[in-house]
């Protein structure tokens, strides 16, 4: 069975190393920061390995595509966190989805509001100790089963993913500041149909949160981010934003929404989006 997967441009793998190197330098090139309690701060990264307890973070999204079709997901994302030695911490986290959606795509020729689950994934996360000036760093593997099936539900393939990241909360002129950066490269293979094109993906997230109050934050990506097809060369540059309320019993809440700029990788034009999320 061929698996069909197009030549990547000549030099693209350089392009990896620098979206890593976009992580650190991000939150390096800050300002030095005061050394302050950063336990009442709204969480600002879409992954949150540095939570104290169980969480349960709930999004719901729905997308208009440029074919006029459009799309609901609801994720769940659970985190199980677990203090090792040294101030390090070790994150289990599993994402299940669903989705529903009238796109033509192989699953769905007809075009037809159908719903089906997504594809399922597990990640291992390591977090490092503060390395000075509530400055962090982690990294991570994500495999993804193709329990989605063929589009517009999944990829049908299996995929790894490998990310790294940092975190810094507070800069000695900003108090309120938060900046989590990261870059995750996902890597398709053992497609489950021929003609299927194997995932080459880059997610690059700039992600910026300030408490604007006491429990109010705005945060700009907080989950999509920006993409690279590595396939086609072709970028996916949204502008995305939320509002966010943390509550009083160890629950969070926002609403936001992203926009396409730069769409010559078509992912969609616009989003609306909610989160609910619960410690326990």
């Amino acid at each position: 069975m061929a698996i069909r997967s197009p030549a990547r441009p000549e030099g693209r793998p350089r392009l990896i190393g620098f979206a890593c190197a976009l992580a650190g330098a991000l939150a390096v090139a800050t300002p030095t920061a005061a050394q302050v309690d950063t336990s009442k701060s709204l969480d600002v990264s879409e992954h949150h390995t540095r939570a104290r307890n169980v969480r349960i973070d709930n999004w719901f999204t729905y997308q208009d595509n440029f074919d006029t079709s459009g799309g609901f997901a609801y994720r769940i994302k659970l985190f199980f966190p677990a203090r090792l030695r040294n101030g390090w911490t070790f994150t289990q986290r599993f994402d299940v989805i669903y989705n529903v959606t009238d796109k033509k795509a192989p699953a769905d020729p007809a075009g037809v509001w159908q719903g089906h689950i997504g594809d399922l994934d597990a990640e291992e996360i390591f977090d490092t100790p503060n390395l000075g000036n509530n400055f962090r760093a982690w990294g991570s593997v994500r495999i993804v089963a193709p329990t989605g099936g063929a589009a517009p539900f999944g990829n049908d393939q299996w995929q790894v993913a490998a990310a790294l990241g940092t975190t810094r909360k507070a800069t000695r002129l900003l108090a309120r500041l938060a900046l989590s950066a990261y870059a995750r490269y996902s890597w398709g293979f053992s497609a489950q149909d021929s003609g299927v094109t194997l995932v080459r993906k880059l997610n690059l997230m700039p992600t910026i949160g300030y408490d604007v109050a006491e429990r109010i934050s705005i945060t700009l990506y907080p989950e999509q981010g920006i993409l690279f097809n590595d396939n086609t060369g072709k970028w996916f540059v949204p502008i995305e934003a939320m509002l966010m309320y943390r509550g009083k019993h160890k629950g969070q809440f926002g609403l936001g929404g992203a926009y396409g700029l730069v769409t010559d990788y078509r992912v969609y034009q616009w989003l609306v989006e909610a989160r609910g999320a619960l410690d326990f």
